[in-house]
């Protein structure tokens, strides 16, 4: 009765808030007790994790309809860029994880960022779909030696009490890449076309990652 409902409401008013996720200030706490080095390790994953997936594959759907457009073809044909990137992703991924074992892992994540610059900026040259099929292959050669290969190898070997929290701030940059990537890109195309907006993608890849491996 009235009484069962007072005492709902009493403790409804004691029951303390939950306040609302921060996303930022979460990966700010995540990050905190880690010295100079590991932080500098987990801010360079997280870059080349947001420029690798975010800048390719996060990003693609935005390019399809244009692309298809100037070529005159069909959307599911130009699509089959993304399939090529993905396939490109596991194929490579036994020859970098051999390379991982036997070069630093800055010098691949540097190979990493320099392929994939190099097939956005082919993509932006192309004059048919089988010059872009080319270039997706050779941006998705880039993505696993810069991104999520190469990040779990350099977190694994470089934290031991922290390494789940490390791996998962670098992990964050796949999801924040492709938001930031793709909205980038829904503007950049409509302002200025989907050719120099993968110009503008090369030049980002090339500007956020190579600094923070270095």
């Amino acid at each position: 009765g009235p009484a069962l409902a007072r005492a709902r409401e009493i403790a409804a008013r004691r029951r303390p808030r939950q306040k609302p996720a921060r996303p930022l200030a979460t990966l700010v706490y995540a990050a905190r007790r880690m010295n100079r080095r590991e932080l500098g390790i987990v801010v360079a994953t997280f870059l080349g994790q947001a420029v690798a997936i975010g800048a390719t594959i996060g990003a693609f759907t935005l390019f399809v309809r244009p692309v298809a457009a100037e070529f005159d073809a069909s959307t599911q044909a130009v699509s089959l860029g993304a399939a090529l990137l993905v396939m490109m992703l596991g194929a490579s991924g036994i020859f970098v994880g051999v390379w991982l074992d036997r070069s630093p892992a800055r010098r691949v994540m540097f190979t990493g960022c320099a392929l994939l610059a190099s097939g956005l900026v082919f993509a932006s040259q192309a004059g048919s779909l089988p010059q872009l099929a080319a270039a997706c292959l050779l941006t998705g050669v880039g993505i696993p030696m810069l991104g999520p290969l190469t990040t779990a190898a350099v977190i694994g070997k470089a934290f031991d009490a922290r390494r789940g929290r490390a791996l998962g701030i670098a992990n964050t940059g796949i999801n924040i890449g492709g938001l930031v990537f793709a909205s980038l890109a829904g503007v950049a195309i409509e302002a200025i076309g989907w050719r120099s907006t993968l110009q503008l993608f090369a030049a980002l890849a090339v500007a956020l990652a190579g600094p923070a491996i270095a």
